[in-house]
């Protein structure tokens, strides 16, 4: 409905913080790792404001999403991306940064004066603008390979040779802890990050940007100490505000003048009541325009659309969770209703004796509870915040959801997914306890 709609501000201080950050910012340099909620727009943002800004000012970005490359695992599907890059820059006559960035930015939004304001490119990426034609003392596509360099000394000779900044962007970063051999090669592009970013002298700097859906799993891949990029600098996607929803309000007026839209102010609301997701918002309009009668109270009926959307897509939300079993269940109706900035004490005689009394047990165990909120992590409904620190619901838009859902005193566990309910709704006995 609306097209894409760019976010130059964010994206030209996306790309300050990542090749010029201050002193105060060098941590970026080990890292930056992005989550948040899935349809909420940030990998439309990565792909069309932030790469264009970055390659504008003269860096090599090499992009993977793993939820879309082809191959067969993650680890494969990066070393691809990797040689394809390699691919495209051996031989590339060299090209004016200033060129390229006049037609990149334009698309964006993002004057010269900005640009420059805000990263004059420093004297070794100066140097690199007459370098001449790029060529490599390693075969491109055998590169990760046992015949081939390894992907750490590939990528130091592309930045000894050109000079240039290298940032490593990997969307849906949580995919590569699936298995030994991504993890694995974590631990080598930290390497490569290592060995880049010490060498003497005026040189370009590697930097690995992560971004995931899977917030708890993508935190714990900069606050476990055995994750290879502990300590990066990690955090939550910025979401898109009122400016998106004019954005969209306009276009949809532009293209058909007899659209039926709410005020600016109720499709605010109705977008941050949809858990500011782009497509659930766009979705809701769409229904606005075929409900009969909508256009003499569009406000009210697009409020009634928003709600009705809302208990949908909660239940869709919340049907995972009751799939894990009553326990979670228990664990996770705890931290719905502590502060929403987390809860401690999970494990505490008092949260332990709330979990046995709302499931009709003697006794429930520590090491039972650990259980319920590992399955809760594995599943991105909860994440912990630090190595000890409050615990959370991964979505605010989730908790919001079962809050609503739980508001008159219903039961904290939903046995209507469960396995061993029949049809009466009655737990079979387990002959097992």
């Amino acid at each position: 409905m609306s097209g894409i709609f760019h976010r130059p501000k964010l994206a030209l201080e996306m790309a300050r913080l990542l090749l010029r950050p201050s002193s105060l910012e060098t941590r970026v340099r080990s890292g930056l790792f992005i989550s948040g909620p899935r349809q909420t727009g940030k990998s439309t943002f990565l792909t069309q404001d932030v790469i264009p800004t970055i390659e504008a000012a003269g860096a090599i970005v090499i992009y993977v999403d793993l939820w879309k490359a082809a191959g067969r695992t993650p680890d494969a599907k990066l070393i691809a991306a990797v040689r394809k890059k390699l691919g495209e820059l051996h031989g590339q006559n060299p090209q004016s940064f200033a060129d390229k960035a006049k037609s990149l930015l334009a698309r964006i939004g993002i004057s010269s004066a900005e640009m420059e304001a805000s990263m004059e490119p420093p004297m070794h990426l100066v140097g690199a603008k007459v370098a001449g034609k790029l060529k490599f003392n390693f075969d491109a596509a055998k590169v990760g390979t046992a015949e081939g360099a390894s992907l750490s000394d590939a990528l130091l000779e592309v930045s000894k040779k050109t000079g240039r900044d290298i940032v490593f962007i990997v969307d849906e970063v949580q995919e590569m802890m699936r298995d030994g051999d991504g993890t694995l090669l974590m631990q080598e592009l930290k390497a490569t990050r290592d060995e880049i970013n010490s060498q003497q002298g005026d040189h370009g700097y590697f930097v690995f940007v992560g971004n995931g859906s899977n917030r708890s799993l993508v935190h714990e891949m900069t606050a476990q100490r055995k994750a290879a990029f502990y300590g990066a600098k990690s955090e939550g996607f910025p979401p898109l505000g009122k400016d998106y929803v004019r954005h969209v309000l306009t276009a949809a007026s532009r293209e058909n003048a007899a659209a039926v839209l709410p005020s600016e102010s109720a499709a605010y609301k109705g977008f941050r009541v949809l858990g500011m997701r782009p497509g659930l918002f766009e979705e809701a309009l769409g229904t606005l325009q075929r409900t009969a009668g909508a256009g003499k109270s569009p406000d009210i009926v697009f409020d009634g659309i928003v709600n009705t959307m809302y208990d949908q897509q909660g239940k869709v939300e919340l049907a995972k969770l009751s799939m894990l079993g009553e326990l979670p269940q228990a664990v996770f109706a705890r931290i719905c209703r502590g502060p929403e900035e987390g809860v401690t004490g999970l494990y505490a005689g008092d949260a332990l004796n709330e979990y046995a009394k709302v499931l009709g047990l003697d006794e429930v165990t520590t090491r039972e509870v650990q259980s319920a909120f590992e399955a809760l992590k594995a599943s991105n409904l909860v994440m912990r915040n630090g190595d000890r620190g409050p615990v959370t619901v991964t979505d605010p838009f989730v908790r919001e959801c079962w809050l609503r859902l739980h508001q008159h005193g219903e039961s904290d566990i939903d046995r209507s997914s469960m396995l061993g309910v029949d049809d009466d709704n009655q737990i079979t006995p387990d002959p097992s306890r």
